[in-house]
This record gives C-alpha cells, structure tokens and sequence, in this order.
C-alpha cells in the first residue's frame, strides 16, 4: 500500500485513531494471543477489534 495505516485511519476519525494507538501502543497484541475488547459494537471497539485481528490476535468482545 501507498498509505501508512495511521494515515489511513486518519481520514476516519479520532475514534479510529484512538483505537491505533491505544491498541499498538499499550496493548501490543501478538499472533495468536487473546485480547478482550469491551463495548466492541462502537467505532472504537471495533476498530480496535481489527487492528488486532490484522496483527493476528483472536479477538473476544463484549456489547451491552
């Protein structure tokens, strides 16, 4: 790709970069490990849903 991902969620909103750096920055998911993303309906929870899946985390999320 052209585009670096951060410049591509940019265009997306603060929510989607919210979710870049509080995912890659402080998370730090890993192939194969779990991560539990609550409220995972929103935007936020479900941009960070799969920026970790793309980094090869099993994604659990919670609604409600």
């Amino acid at each position: 790709l052209p585009f670096s991902l951060p410049s591509m969620l940019s265009a997306l909103g603060i929510s989607c970069m919210t979710a870049y750096f509080a995912t890659l920055d402080v998370a730090w998911p890993r192939k194969g490990e779990r991560m539990v993303i609550s409220s995972a309906a929103g935007a936020l929870g479900s941009s960070a849903g799969q920026i970790a899946k793309r980094r090869g985390a099993r994604i659990v999320g919670t609604a409600g």
